[in-house]
C-alpha cells in the first residue's frame, strides 16, 4: 500500500527539512566565525547575560581570567554549558524548523530561516538567564582550583 501523501510528496519534504537544517548549521558556522580565535559562542551569550543581570563585570572577568590561566578546563565547562542549553532549547528549535519547511514563499523561508539563528541565540540566553547560579557555582568551583595572582 502506497503512503496516503505519495513517495514523492514525502521526499520532497525531507529533502526541504534537510535544506533548511543544512542553513541553519551553516549560519551556525558564520556565527563561530565572527568571534574571535579560540573563543567558545558560550562565553559571548554569558557576557551578555552578565550585563542584562548585573550590570557588573565581575563574573565575566573572573571567567576571562579564569579562561587565561586554563583555556582547555574553560573551553570544557563552556562546551558543557552550551551542550546542555542548546538540548534544552532542541524542541522549541525542531518546532521552528518544521514550521519553516512548510512554507512555500523562498523569500519568507529564507527570512526565517535568518531568523532561527537568532531564535537559537535567544533561547540560549534565556537557558543561561535560568540556570544563572547553577553556572557560576560551576564556574566558581573550577576558578577556586586555579592561583588568584591577578
Amino acid at each position: 500500500m502506497q503512503h496516503p501523501l505519495g513517495k514523492q510528496n514525502i521526499l520532497i519534504r525531507s529533502f526541504h527539512t534537510l535544506t533548511f537544517l543544512c542553513a541553519f548549521v551553516s549560519s551556525t558556522t558564520a556565527y563561530a566565525q565572527e568571534r574571535p580565535p579560540g573563543l567558545h559562542a558560550f562565553f559571548l551569550h554569558y557576557t551578555i547575560v552578565s550585563h542584562l543581570k548585573e550590570r557588573d563585570d565581575k563574573r565575566v572577568s573572573r571567567l576571562m581570567k579564569f579562561r587565561e590561566a586554563s583555556p582547555r578546563a574553560s573551553t570544557s565547562l563552556a562546551q558543557f554549558w552550551w551542550a546542555w542549553a542548546l538540548r534544552s532549547c532542541a524542541g522549541y528549535l525542531d518546532t521552528r524548523i518544521e514550521t519553516i519547511s512548510k512554507i512555500r514563499d523562498s523569500s519568507e523561508r529564507e527570512r526565517l530561516v535568518k531568523q532561527l539563528e537568532d531564535d537559537r541565540n535567544h533561547c540560549v540566553e534565556a537557558f543561561i538567564f535560568d540556570r544563572w547560579s547553577d553556572i557560576n557555582e560551576s564556574i566558581e568551583n573550577k576558578f577556586a582550583a586555579f592561583p588568584k595572582d591577578n
